[in-house]
């Protein structure tokens, strides 16, 4: 046996049931491959799940307002941010038609 040979983990080139690269092996290797990746993708999902459940996507939402709708304003594209002055009864709208705007044309 050379040493090329046992540096291999190989009792000699032509004996193939010594070699540290058999069927067996390699089959095994296959299948804590395919283990390892499948408790890779759980981790993985679990993290999602558990970043979207911080997040508040799986809360139900309730509304609160004891008001009702007396005008529904559709002429304001890009309504961004609303302000009520409760004393005179306004309510301010913050608005910007960002299409028009990447057209160059005029808001």
């Amino acid at each position: 046996m050379t040493e090329d040979a046992s540096f291999l983990g190989m009792a000699s080139f032509g004996n193939r049931k010594n070699c540290i690269f058999n069927k067996e092996s390699i089959a095994m290797t296959k299948k804590y491959f395919k283990i390892g990746l499948g408790l890779l993708g759980v981790f993985v999902i679990i993290f999602i799940l558990n970043t979207l459940n911080a997040a508040g996507s799986f809360t139900t939402l309730t509304s609160h307002i004891d008001g009702q709708i007396e005008t529904t304003y559709t002429n304001t594209p890009g309504a961004e941010d609303m302000d009520i002055d409760y004393q005179k009864g306004l309510l301010f709208i913050s608005s910007t038609d960002r299409w028009q705007q990447f057209q160059n044309k005029d808001v």
